[in-house]
């Protein structure tokens, strides 16, 4: 979602970025305007349930094992690390974490996705734009849209290889070196 907003924000405020750098930010799928009033319904659905659900207890290994099962193209390692930051201690227990998050994270916007709008706010960002994606994510499923949106938004596009929705943990050497060499290149 970061990558998302960064690059609203820089077609909201141009003159404020001098880059911009997105790791597959360029929205989920279109959403026609007759799925917003359900769509708000979800949302407030989501709402009054994450109001009354309580934290569950894990342990770092299992919170590690979880995040493994669900991002299978990151290592052990980042699955440890993601684990570790991603919870907390819970009662006072060494051994009890919970996840830390906000609930919120868990609900579906109320707002769907609309590429008329996200294209109005692409066509004002005057800055250069590497968009990075990768091979295997579940968004590149469209890569022909992915390919249009990058264009209408005049983004450099690379794509890493074996990478899913997180380059930047799945294949952070890699992701860094294209970061790297953008930002060299453009002089920010």
């Amino acid at each position: 979602m970061g990558g998302s907003v960064a690059v609203l924000y820089a077609g909201a405020e141009p003159e404020r970025v001098r880059a911009l750098a997105s790791l597959e930010g360029l929205g989920p799928p279109d959403s026609s305007f007759d799925a917003a009033p359900e769509r708000f319904a979800g949302w407030i659905g989501d709402l009054e349930r994450s109001a009354v659900r309580a934290p569950r207890s894990l342990t770092l290994d299992e919170a590690a094992a979880r995040l493994a099962e669900r991002f299978p193209l990151w290592s052990p390692a980042v699955a440890r690390h993601m684990a570790l930051h991603g919870t907390r201690p819970r009662d006072g227990s060494p051994d009890a974490r919970e996840w830390k998050f906000d609930p919120l994270h868990q609900t579906r916007s109320p707002q769907p996705y609309y590429v008329a709008q996200a294209r109005a706010f692409w066509a004002r960002v005057r800055c250069p734009v590497l968009y990075v994606d990768g091979d295997r994510s579940f968004i590149t499923a469209a890569p022909l849209e992915i390919d249009a949106r990058a264009a209408a938004l005049r983004a450099e596009r690379r794509t890493i290889a074996g990478a899913g929705h997180h380059p930047h943990l799945e294949r952070p050497a890699e992701t860094a070196r294209i970061l790297r060499e953008f930002l060299d290149r453009v002089g920010a």
